[in-house]
């Protein structure tokens, strides 16, 4: 089967090792309460799933992370990938 993917990186501080073991937990946040359910990766995960896809975390737990949205291919194969770079980001502080 094709799949196509969704990756979306970034260049902060890494997760843990000990966070990434966990990341996909119902209800595991790092942030304070009043900054997030801990539900994101959970439902995210559940999606993919549901649609015969996968998520994949890649992190050296010091300097950014990728995560990797896999979901199976319907269409037309396509040869060369689509790249995407968001301009105007604004960090989720």
């Amino acid at each position: 089967a094709e799949y196509a993917w969704l990756e979306i990186r970034d260049d902060g501080p890494g997760i843990s090792k000990s966070d990434l073991k966990r990341i996909f937990d119902p209800m595991f946040t790092t942030k304070s309460p009043q900054h997030g359910t801990g539900l994101g990766l959970s439902v995210s995960q559940s999606i993919a799933h549901a649609h015969g896809g996968w998520i994949s975390v890649d992190s050296n737990g010091f300097k950014g992370a990728s995560l990797k949205i896999f979901l199976p291919y319907a269409g037309k194969s396509r040869q060369q990938p689509a790249v995407a770079v968001a301009n105007n980001v604004i960090p989720l502080n």
